[in-house]
């Protein structure tokens, strides 16, 4: 892709998989950013503390790196990304006994 190509891409909603947004953006868009406008959107609400959303290409099945362009991952025109939500900061085997 060259200088911010314009790229149509299929969001779809982390808790309601019948909830789609189609979208038309530029390959130079990070997911950082798109997700920060999904919130702003009313597509996403806003993650609680410790929570994050996460863009995974469902032709690749990678996660996207929040501050990669999409050009830089190799997402193409037409592709459907899954937002996933992601809690951080949960300790493993912190359970009291």
């Amino acid at each position: 892709m060259t200088d911010n190509q314009q790229v149509t891409l299929h969001f779809v909603h982390p808790t309601d998989s019948t909830k789609i947004l189609t979208a038309t953006v530029g390959s130079t868009s990070t997911p950082d950013y798109l997700l920060k406008e999904l919130v702003k959107n009313d597509f996403l609400t806003n993650p609680a503390t410790g929570a994050s959303y996460k863009l995974v290409d469902t032709k690749t099945g990678k996660e996207l790196a929040d501050h990669t362009t999409l050009a830089n991952a190799g997402v193409a025109n037409n592709t459907t990304l899954n937002v996933l939500h992601s809690v951080t900061g949960a300790e493993r085997g912190s359970s009291a006994r």
